[in-house]
Parts: C-alpha cells; structure tokens; sequence
C-alpha cells in the first residue's frame, strides 16, 4: 500500500521591492514604477529633467509622481531665513502656504521664484547664502534683500542675476580670499536691477 502525501501548495510570497539609496518615502506606499509613456523614455527623461516654467513643473509633478521622483524640486515664491513659501502653481494668494524648515535637511533642489529676504539675526556666517545657492536648482528671484549677514560675492551674484530690486544693508560682501567687494563691482554684477538701496 502506498501513503498519500499530503497535497502540496503552491504560495507565492510577495519580494520586497529594490530599495535604492535616495528613494522618497511616499505616504501611503511605495510609488508603482512608470513603465508606460505615450512618448519615447529618453523624451520623458528630458522632460523630467529640464523643465521650462515652474508652472509646467508643478503640473508634471501633479499627474505623475515619477517626474518629482526624477527630478526632486521645491518651488518656492518667497523665502525668508529658514522659513518658505510655496504656491501650488497658480497666482492666487489664497493657494499659498508656509514652511519652517532647516535649509541643511532639504535633499531636494530649490527653485527660487520671487523674493529672497534674509537677516543676519540668526544667520552664521557666510554659511546660509553658500549652502543655500548648492541646493538651488534655479533662482529667478524679482527682489533680494539682504540685511546684517555676511556674503561671498559669488554667491551674491548668483542670487541677484535677474533681481529687479536688491537692497543691502550692513552687509559684508568679500571674495573668496577676504578682501572685500567694492560698490563698482556689486553694481556691475546686477545687470537687470531698477531699484538697489
């Protein structure tokens, strides 16, 4: 007589999926990967990766969490020491809203849209504006003021490229070596600028 084993099961257990280094922790689960464009990847890769106007950007990042996943931005109209403010793309004030954040934890890049206002109060030196301009992406700032920090003229010229209004004051601007920065050239590196006090 034969024994009968005992009928044997097939489970499938679920793999855990491939963690990488760097990958945005999403609430409600890890995000599903994108496999299907209606547009060749290397197109939808430029696009991830170059986007024209932050208005674009934020409605590719709406419809699709793999163009923030790509290219990790913040867009952010207005920032003042550590504190933000961010629009959800559109005009209105009413969509605004604020963030206190630590500028040394952001892992995403910052795109800079409107105005920059930073005091030296609680501010060390030379540290914010050069840590800040490493984690921009783009600064398209309209107004820079800046009042009791210190600066690296590289960095002031990166902030005040496109700024139509920058104000300084008590601010200690030097080159990289610590000489300081003649008013000459500080007017020279603000090409686009209206209104400067």
């Amino acid at each position: 007589m034969t024994r009968k084993s005992a009928p044997r099961y097939a489970v499938t257990v679920p793999t855990p999926k491939r963690m990488i280094p760097g990958d945005i922790k999403w609430p409600g689960g890890p995000s599903v990967q994108q496999k299907h464009f209606s547009l060749p990847y290397f197109v939808i890769d430029y696009i991830a990766k170059n986007p024209t106007s932050t208005e674009m950007y934020n409605k590719l990042i709406q419809c699709c969490k793999h163009f923030y996943e790509k290219n990790p931005i913040l867009v952010v109209k207005n920032m003042e020491e550590n504190s933000i403010s961010s629009t959800n793309g559109s005009e209105n004030d009413e969509d605004e809203y604020y963030v206190d954040m630590d500028i040394q934890k952001i892992k995403s890049k910052i795109w800079l849209t409107d105005v920059l206002n930073l005091v030296g109060d609680d501010l060390p030196n030379f540290t914010f504006t050069s840590v800040l301009c490493s984690k921009l992406y783009r600064c398209s700032l309209s107004e820079l003021t800046l009042c009791d920090v210190n600066v690296l003229f590289d960095d002031f010229k990166y902030l005040a490229l496109t700024a139509k209004g920058v104000e300084l004051d008590n601010v200690k601007m030097t080159y990289y070596d610590g000489k300081p920065v003649l008013l000459e050239k500080i007017l020279e590196a603000i090409p686009n600028v209206e209104d400067f006090y």
